[in-house]
């Protein structure tokens, strides 16, 4: 299995911050359950199932997206989710930003599956 590949942060006040550059399928379900998790099966056949979704659930999601893609803060990667929960505001603002990019595709499930490129 091939190393995920990362990418190096530099915060406004010069901390430098390690995340993946992308997220796995299994975490992209993992967050997608913060949102599913507190709808129903009626809500999601709504217009706007998201218009349902509490608004503390974005912080949940990026604190889980944060723990799950922060490899190491000023080169620690033990406790690296805490030690960028310890930046300045500005440094953990910045990190978020990047970690909202990468997870700004997550949505919740389709309704229709795509087809599979070997049935076309």
């Amino acid at each position: 299995m091939n190393p995920r590949s990362t990418k190096e942060l530099i915060t406004p006040s010069g901390a430098k911050v390690v995340v993946y550059d992308y997220v796995t399928g299994g975490e992209m379900r993992k967050i997608q359950a913060l949102f599913v998790g507190t709808l129903t099966a009626g809500d999601l056949a709504g217009a706007n199932p998201m218009s349902k979704v509490p608004a503390t659930i974005i912080y949940e999601a990026q604190n889980l997206a944060l723990s799950l893609l922060i490899v190491s803060v000023n080169g620690e990667t033990k406790d690296a989710y805490q030690l960028a929960q310890n930046l300045k505001p500005e440094d953990l603002d910045y990190v978020i930003a990047e970690i909202d990019n990468l997870t700004s595709t997550i949505t919740l499930p389709k309704k229709k599956l795509p087809e599979s490129p070997q049935s076309i």
